[in-house]
């Protein structure tokens, strides 16, 4: 869980930058957190909890963008 700490770091290094102008590798940084993240879900076994939260988080969302 370490490095997937390291990834995030890095893709907040990588926001930093474009927000400041500079050159950046934030696709790259983009593609390795959600690498980790997928290894998170597997590694604690909450792959279906992840996606049911994510579906009631989208509805919440869409509600609140039609209104």
């Amino acid at each position: 869980e370490g490095v997937a700490q390291e990834e995030c770091a890095e893709l907040i290094q990588a926001i930093s930058k474009k927000n400041r102008g500079k050159k950046n590798k934030i696709s790259e940084e983009i593609a390795d957190v959600e690498i980790m993240i997928e290894q998170l879900k597997i590694i604690n076994d909450c792959f279906c909890d992840v996606e049911s939260i994510k579906q009631e988080k989208v509805s919440r969302l869409e509600k609140r963008l039609q209104e």
